[in-house]
């Protein structure tokens, strides 16, 4: 479950952890700006509940600063400074051309179509969207002039994928060792692929037999 994911800090600890991660010296990508506006976010909403005292009133904002300031007074912000930018740069050293390739995007959240977003600049042959919300999906197909695919027609699916892009809320792994090495591998012949398994807890086993992205 999601448990062996959390972690907790108290006191200085606490306040040193806030200030890392709105300053993007937390993140998957170091200097990632995104975070720092979702940080911002959940205090919003702590504030509109009441539930944020004199503390965080403090806390939130001295971070957004510190944030500012260390993007703007160091070279944290240079270069790919997002997750969804990085992964261009991963694909692109993978792959030296995309028409004949397909991108298959399981999920719909802001991640995904961020990431997609940007990946629709490489200009696939294909991209394929799955949610197991088919009207979710529909709307993240739309956006990228993609194509729907039923849920469970995810392993074919794989199949025809060469960039995988995954980030549900899933408890667990999705597409378990098993069911990746019996019913997708055998099937994609020597064909690369890159998965990029941005879910948390993962959406692919991490002991699978597979490279991922």
């Amino acid at each position: 479950m999601i448990h062996p994911h959390l972690y907790e800090h108290a006191d200085a600890e606490a306040v040193r952890h806030l200030f890392r991660v709105t300053s993007g010296l937390d993140s998957v990508v170091v200097g990632e700006g995104q975070i720092a506006g979702q940080v911002m976010e959940a205090y919003e909403t702590a504030r509109a509940c009441g539930a944020a005292g004199p503390l965080l009133n403090a806390l939130f904002p001295a971070a957004a600063r510190a944030s500012r300031r260390a993007r703007t007074e160091t070279g944290i912000a240079r270069g790919q400074v997002s997750v969804a930018s990085a992964a261009v740069v991963f694909v692109r050293e993978v792959f030296d051309h995309f028409s004949d390739k397909t991108v298959l995007v399981i999920g719909a959240g802001e991640m995904a179509q961020l990431t997609l977003t940007h990946l629709k600049e490489l200009k696939p042959g294909g991209i394929l969207v799955t949610n197991r919300s088919p009207e979710r999906a529909e709307a993240a197909a739309a956006a990228v002039g993609g194509q729907v695919v039923p849920w469970d027609q995810l392993d074919d699916a794989m199949v025809r994928a060469d960039i995988i892009l995954s980030t549900t809320g899933a408890p667990e792994p999705i597409v378990p060792r098993r069911r990746f090495d019996e019913k997708v591998l055998p099937k994609r012949g020597r064909r690369k692929m890159v998965i990029f398994d941005m879910a948390v807890p993962r959406d692919f086993d991490p002991e699978s037999t597979m490279a991922t992205g």
